[in-house]
């Protein structure tokens, strides 16, 4: 990430989501609106305590868990942040995951977030793995994919 905190709105809120452990969940009330929303493929929550709560899920179901900026653009009061996630599933015998998405920030006044909402694929990483459901979305991508050939 090329930003730093306090270069823009969201700085130091994509600072404290690079950083953040499962004992530092804590310092996500410091970026964030008393009542943020925020918003994956399998949660919508609002209020710093239910985002926690969310987040906490995560790190219990993810062992190694990061979170990298690649790239943000942010100003005013919103930004697009292209973000990847990693770790290990531990649901799943610690099988790696990697998953790449954008996440989209409002901002508050003070360039606290207000509202993040995330955007990525869960049926590689989650989907594909329960049976009969993974492989009838592998052959339904393979029938909906463009062939190479002419």
């Amino acid at each position: 990430m090329t930003m730093t905190a306090g270069e823009a709105p969201g700085a130091g809120y994509l600072d404290v989501l690079q950083a953040l452990t499962a004992d530092g969940l804590d310092t996500l009330a410091s970026v964030t609106t008393s009542d943020v929303r925020f918003r994956d493929p399998f949660n919508d929550v609002r209020g710093q305590e239910r985002m926690r709560r969310v987040f906490a899920r995560m790190f219990d179901d993810v062992a190694d868990l990061r979170f990298r900026v690649a790239h943000a653009a942010c100003q005013r009061d919103q930004g697009l942040v292209l973000w990847t996630f990693s770790g290990r599933l531990r649901r799943l015998g610690n099988r790696p995951v990697q998953i790449d998405g954008v996440a989209h920030l409002l901002f508050d006044a003070e360039g606290r977030v207000r509202q993040h909402i995330d955007y990525w694929d869960p049926s590689e990483v989650v989907y594909d793995q329960i049976p009969l459901l993974g492989p009838a979305l592998r052959w339904v991508r393979r029938r909906l994919a463009v062939s190479e050939q002419p």
